[in-house]
């Protein structure tokens, strides 16, 4: 009998405890919130959404050919690598919480739910195709009893990332490498209430200053190991789980972590980062220099609605998976390279250091200055064109000052030189090796 199961059963009824959330009536938030392109509309039962097409009322997905094939071979470099992935690519908000749509909305009027379930649906078929472990987000939201995401604030409920945590159970749970793992046993209780104020009512107060949107209550939740093992400070195994999310996976009173480590049986450790999409956690993650004794299954949540597309405020997903996450994976360079002092925001690069037998090779690039989170990287060809590789992380993201990138394709390469904003006051020296 598995502990896991009996505890979810347990404790997901405990979690309808949030659900029981005060609601805002219509009366209680003002025109100006829904008329003047604000991004927030108000809904029924309480509920709010985020008013853009791309966001909560998404309702199409780039499954095409580009993003399979970057998708496969971000698996197969992960799986070449000994990594286990399970991807978590949640569902938006107007998919999930249909039912608390109001259509009479002018950002609402024309959103097809029949279209985005097949999208997404096609979405999570992608995922698994490339070889994800894939979680469902919509087949997770139909047997709940409760809601997904919150009324008031764009996070999941803890019903929610309880019933995830427990999906990734059984989809896992007759992989060998997790079947060999050392299991403990661990429990997830509720210890109390907080009432909230949700990050889109914050929103709508930004505009509407007389509105007043009730408060949320939310379950307090704690998790912790039943009967742990004394160990001194040199005993224990390494952790071999690890959650590279979002704010989702970070939000405490989803408890995602802890509900993890309940169904898994396994401690898990958290690497997610608030607001750096579906490749922030990821990029540090694997953006060192140093990649011994991590964890080697990946929990990868992202927001489904934001993932693998063409952002002007971010880099293309494909082109980070493709360009940059890829040799990162790999982390095979060579300790000789290229050295210099940054000086102004112009970085020349020998032509010899990227070139290897006339071929262009992937390259490790870290800046000493870790205040540089994105710049250019810029290619000239002797036929007068050039490429230029934008990087862009994230400033939420602890910086590691490394950077990578995947050269290979390039051809008749003449030039090669970074150009860092010149708002930017750079100091201290910058390195690249070259990698296979």
């Amino acid at each position: 009998m598995n502990l896991g199961k009996i505890c979810f059963t347990v404790s997901l009824i405990c979690g309808s405890f949030g659900a029981a959330q005060n609601t805002a009536t219509e009366s209680a938030v003002c025109e100006k919130s829904t008329q003047s392109g604000v991004r927030v509309d108000l809904g029924k039962n309480g509920f709010l959404f985020r008013a853009k097409s791309d966001l909560d009322y998404r309702q199409e997905f780039p499954v095409d050919l580009a993003m399979k094939k970057s998708i496969s071979s971000l698996y197969s470099e992960l799986k070449a690598s000994g990594y286990i992935v399970v991807a978590v690519p949640l569902p938006p908000r107007g998919l999930v919480e249909e039912k608390n749509i109001d259509y009479s909305r002018a950002s609402s009027k024309d959103y097809d739910v029949k279209r985005a379930k097949t999208q997404y649906s096609a979405y999570v078929q992608a995922m698994r195709d490339a070889g994800f472990i894939t979680v469902d987000g919509l087949k997770i939201a139909s047997n709940l009893s409760g809601d997904f995401y919150q009324k008031t604030d764009h996070h999941w409920t803890d019903a929610a990332a309880q019933s995830v945590a427990f999906d990734i159970y059984e989809q896992i749970s007759e992989n060998l490498f997790y079947t060999s793992l050392p299991k403990k046993q661990f429990e997830s209780k509720i210890v109390g209430e907080t009432n909230i104020s949700g990050s889109l009512t914050d929103e709508v107060k930004k505009y509407c200053v007389e509105t007043t949107i009730p408060n949320e209550r939310l379950a307090k939740w704690k998790t912790q190991e039943i009967n742990p093992a004394e160990q001194s400070l040199l005993d224990g195994d390494d952790p071999s789980v690890v959650i590279l999310g979002t704010s989702h996976s970070l939000n405490s009173h989803a408890n995602f972590q802890g509900f993890l480590q309940q169904n898994l049986q396994l401690d898990v450790v958290q690497a997610s980062y608030s607001g750096a999409g579906a490749q922030g956690a990821m990029e540090h993650y694997f953006a060192t220099d140093n990649l011994d004794r991590r964890p080697k299954i990946l929990i990868w949540e992202f927001e489904s609605s934001s993932a693998f597309f063409t952002n002007k405020n971010r880099i293309p997903t494909l082109t980070w998976m493709s360009n940059q996450i890829i040799p990162a994976i790999k982390n095979k360079c060579s300790t000789q390279g290229f050295e210099t002092l940054i000086n102004g925001n112009i970085i020349s690069i020998p032509i010899n250091t990227i070139l290897k037998s006339d071929k262009p090779v992937n390259i490790r690039m870290r800046f000493e200055d870790l205040s540089i989170f994105n710049f250019n990287l810029i290619f000239k060809s002797s036929d007068g064109s050039s490429y230029t590789e934008i990087f862009n992380r994230h400033t939420s993201v602890k910086n590691s000052g490394y950077y990578y990138f995947k050269s290979d394709a390039l051809q008749n390469i003449k030039e090669v030189f970074i150009e860092i904003p010149k708002d930017n006051s750079v100091k201290g020296s910058f390195y690249l090796n070259s990698c296979i």
